[in-house]
C-alpha cells in the first residue's frame, strides 16, 4: 500500500484524535489556572471564569466577603469555542460536517489556543468595599499563569495541527 493510500485511510482518524485532544482540553478548566502574588493558594479555571469569593471571619468573629474574581465572559468564551470545535469535529467524523467543517474547526482551535494563553488579561478583578470605596483585589502584574490554561492551549494547538494535516492531505 502506498503512502498516499495509507494517509487517505488515516484521515478518518484525524478528526477523532483532534476531538479527543479538544475534549481533554475542556477538562483543564478544573486545574489551577492562576495564582495571585501575596495570597496563599491557587485558583482554578472555573474560579477565574465564573468568579470566586470567600467569606472569612476576622478576629472579632465578624463575617465579611472577599471577592477575588468576577465573571469573565472572555474566559468562558474560550471553553464555549472549544466545545463548538469538538461538535464540529464529531459532525465531520460522522460525515455530516459539510465542505468547510475542517476550516471552521481549525479556526476555532486556533482562537481557543490564543484565548487560553490570554487567561490573565481576560480575568476580571473582584471588587471589595474598603472604607466606603470599591477597590480591586489584585493588579494584573500580581497574577501568574499556571498549568490549566497552558495545557489547554497546548492541546488546542495539537488538535489544530492534526486538523490542519487532514486539510493538507488531498
Amino acid at each position: 500500500m502506498s503512502v498516499k493510500k495509507t494517509l487517505q485511510s488515516a484521515k478518518k482518524w484525524f478528526d477523532l484524535a483532534a476531538a479527543v485532544l479538544a475534549l481533554a482540553a475542556i477538562f483543564m478548566m478544573f486545574l489551577p489556572a492562576v495564582s495571585i502574588k501575596g495570597i496563599d493558594g491557587t485558583f482554578q479555571g472555573i474560579h477565574v471564569i465564573f468568579g470566586y469569593f470567600k467569606t472569612p471571619k476576622d478576629l472579632l468573629g465578624n463575617v465579611y466577603q472577599v471577592n477575588y474574581f468576577g465573571f469573565s465572559f472572555m474566559n468562558l468564551l474560550t471553553y464555549i469555542l472549544l466545545i463548538a470545535a469538538v461538535v464540529v469535529l464529531v459532525l465531520n467524523m460522522l460525515g455530516k460536517g459539510g465542505k468547510f467543517a475542517n476550516l471552521i474547526a481549525l479556526a476555532l482551535l486556533i482562537v481557543v489556543a490564543v484565548f487560553a494563553f490570554c487567561t490573565i488579561p481576560f480575568a476580571v478583578a473582584g471588587q471589595n468595599e474598603v472604607l466606603g470605596s470599591m477597590v480591586s483585589m489584585w493588579k494584573m502584574e500580581d497574577l501568574t499563569l499556571l498549568g490549566g490554561p497552558i495545557v489547554t492551549g497546548i492541546l488546542a494547538i495539537l488538535a489544530a495541527v492534526i486538523n490542519g494535516a487532514k486539510i493538507l492531505i488531498k
